[in-house]
Parts: structure tokens; C-alpha cells; sequence
């Protein structure tokens, strides 16, 4: 069952898009959790709801009766503490968790941050790059100017200055721009990747400085590509809020992929899933660049990543709509991050005459293969 949409609208206005359980302005990010299941009588009434935010409603939704650790959100708390917040908020003295009316010096930074972002690197698609060095001093630029506030041209000239995002007031804002940040982050890490495993071919220097390249897999191309779609998709969302023209991927080129044609879909349980899957396979990327001796911390990633599926997985099919046969794929997801985590531990006889790297070349296969999956499964909807 869902809500309708007259009830969410009463519901996130009366809570200032804020969590009614952590009280902090959470924009976009929130959920209406049903407090009593439809399972259980709950009906889809105003009075049933609670915003939440993702990680508030994840604790809510994840408790397990029939192993019970720590004290579960039961009902009646749930409502008291909504209308608690409902009544602060309608008392004006909360404003710290309102988004507050954009202010000139905001403005202006999303202005500097826009035409950061306003640059080929970020907006031609990939197989239009003319250099590869160009595009990762490119990418580094532009952190460094949405970090500090110096914006550098290709060639390192400085071209404006400002402040970092760490200076802009609307938290909201301040949050998307970390989020971009640390994606453009994620581009340089899997560029430095692909350059280390021969993904990316450069040939010798020419005479002008220049250096031709080739990229035989079109697949790393289009992760490229999609990357930099989700940053200027993020940064589009603070630009209708500040009323500053928005960004376009690609602006030029021949659109071999569907970005803009792409429709939004209208399940809430779809736009998690392929933002999720996104990250797991960005993540992941970022975690291969590293060395591959080293297992701790793509198996930390992966355990994050399964741990968050399955506490999801708990109130997709009764809040979100998760149809039962996908939410049985992903758990299978689940139990086969679980295979893949014992790689390396524990040696049995199978593994006893394996060499440490034959173990770590297994470990980066299988998790390959699961990520892959994860990726493709959610782009097949």
C-alpha cells in the first residue's frame, strides 16, 4: 500500500522535511513509514505516517522480533514523537532544521560551484575527451575548487575565486556538494585504475605534448559516462532551487546513451535499487585501485553494502512496493557476499595449496561477478 499523495505532502510539510526521529532538515531524503503495518491493520492515513530519514527509517524497519537486541520503535512512541516534532516546527523555534531562504552568499557560491561544473570534462561525453591527462588534472581542478574555492583552467591558470562548500549555509546544499565531491573523487580513483590495469591504452608523447589513447571496453566508457550524468543530475537539484540555469549531460555528441530520454521511474523500491547499485559498483571500483593483496577493505565494503541491502529488504515490499521475486534475487545477493567474504579466511582443504595471490585473484573475480550482476540486474527494469 501507498500513501497518498495528498497525505505525504500534509505530512512533509507539517515536519519541514525533517526526520521526526534525528529532527535534522533532510530535503529529499526521506521516507513516510507506515507505523502500523498494513499487515498489522495500519490503514495509509495521515495519522499512520511518520517522515523518516533513510538511516532512521532503516533502524526502525530493521528490528527483528524473533531475535531481539536493543529496544524496538514501537507505535505509540512513534506517534508521540511525531507529533512532538509536528508541534515545534509549527512553533518557529527550530531554525536550524529548516532549510533556510536562499541568502546572497549561497547564491553566489552555486553560481562559482556552476561554472566549475561547466567545463568538458564534465560534460562531453567520454569517447570526445581529446586527453587523458587534460581530463584527470581536469577532474582534480574541479575538487579543488569546490573544496577551497580556486577554480584553475587545464593549463593551471587561475581563473576566480571564491570559498569552499564548507562555507555555504543551506545545509541541504552544503551536503549535495559533498556528495559530488566525493563522486568526482570516485572518478579519479577508477581513471587511476583503469590506467593501472591496461583498461586505457596511452601511446607515446607527440611533439605538441599531446598523447593518443584507446579505450577497448566500451562498458568502462559508459561508467564514465553515467558518473558524470549523476553529477550534474545532483547539481541540477540545487540549481531549481536557487533558480541558476541548469547543467546538461552531454551537451554535445550524438546522446549513444539515454540520459535524458531515460523516463524517472515511479517506484520508490527502482530509484534505490539502481542508486544503490551505482555506488556498490563505484565503491567497488575505487577499492580494486588499491592493493589487491589487500582484502580488509573491499570486504568491509562489501559486508556495508549487503548489511544495508538486508535492513532495506525488511520494509521495501510493504512501504516501497519491491515486487517478492526481486527482493529473492537480492537476497540471494545477500548470502553470496557472505561466500565471497570467507575467501581468504579460514583455510580448508580446498585452500591449503593455494598461494596467498591465487586466494586474492579469487577474491576479486567473484566480487567482480556479484558486482556486475548487481549492476546490470538493477538497469534491466
Amino acid at each position: 500500500m501507498a500513501f497518498d499523495p495528498a497525505v505525504v505532502e500534509d505530512l512533509l510539510v507539517k515536519s519541514a522535511r525533517s526526520c521526526c526521529l534525528c529532527r535534522q532538515f533532510k530535503g529529499q531524503k526521506l521516507e513516510i513509514h507506515h507505523i502500523d503495518q498494513s499487515a498489522d491493520g495500519g490503514g495509509d492515513t495521515a495519522d499512520n505516517g511518520i517522515p523518516l530519514c533513510f538511516d532512521c527509517h532503516a533502524d526502525v524497519a530493521s528490528y527483528n522480533d524473533k531475535h531481539p537486541r536493543g529496544r524496538k520503535y514501537r507505535p505509540g512512541e512513534l506517534k508521540r514523537l511525531r507529533d512532538d516534532w509536528f508541534e515545534l516546527v509549527a512553533s518557529g523555534k527550530i531554525g536550524g532544521h529548516l532549510p533556510a531562504v536562499p541568502q546572497d552568499d549561497d547564491l553566489e557560491l552555486i553560481r562559482f560551484y556552476s561554472q566549475c561544473l561547466d567545463r568538458p570534462a564534465l560534460q562531453d561525453e567520454f569517447h570526445l575527451e581529446g586527453s587523458m591527462e587534460d581530463f584527470d588534472h581536469a577532474i582534480a581542478d574541479t575538487i579543488t575548487a569546490i573544496n577551497t574555492g580556486c577554480q584553475r583552467s587545464r593549463d593551471g591558470h587561475e581563473l576566480a575565486t571564491a570559498k569552499g562548500k564548507s562555507s555555504l549555509a543551506n545545509p541541504a546544499w552544503r551536503d549535495t556538494m559533498d556528495t559530488i565531491a566525493d563522486v568526482l573523487g570516485a572518478l579519479r580513483s577508477r581513471y587511476a585504475a583503469a590506467l593501472n590495469a591496461g583498461e586505457i591504452h596511452l601511446g607515446p608523447q607527440q611533439p605538441n605534448g599531446s598523447r593518443f589513447y584507446s579505450l577497448p571496453d566500451g562498458e568502462l566508457a559508459e561508467w564514465f559516462d553515467s558518473t558524470r550524468h549523476e553529477i550534474v543530475t545532483l547539481f541540477n537539484q540545487v540549481c531549481r532551487q536557487s533558480g541558476i540555469p541548469e547543467l546538461r549531460f552531454p551537451r554535445r555528441g550524438r546522446h549513444r546513451f539515454p540520459y535524458d530520454r531515460e523516463p524517472e521511474p515511479e517506484d520508490r523500491w527502482l530509484r534505490w535499487l539502481r542508486a544503490f547499485a551505482t555506488r556498490v559498483e563505484r565503491e567497488w571500483s575505487c577499492e580494486k585501485s588499491h592493493d589487491r593483496m589487500k582484502l580488509d577493505g573491499a570486504k568491509a565494503m562489501l559486508n556495508g553494502g549487503a548489511t544495508e541491502l538486508f535492513d532495506y529488504l525488511q520494509s521495501a515490499q510493504t512501504d516501497d512496493g519491491m515486487p517478492q521475486d526481486v527482493s529473492a534475487r537480492l537476497q540471494r545477493f545477500i548470502n553470496d557476499v557472505g561466500a565471497v567474504n570467507i575467501i581468504g579466511f579460514a583455510p580448508n582443504a580446498r585452500e591449503t595449496s593455494k598461494s596467498t595471490a591465487a586466494i586474492a585473484d579469487e577474491f576479486w573475480e567473484t566480487g567482480d561477478k556479484l558486482v556486475s550482476w548487481l549492476a546490470k540486474y538493477a538497469k534491466a527494469f
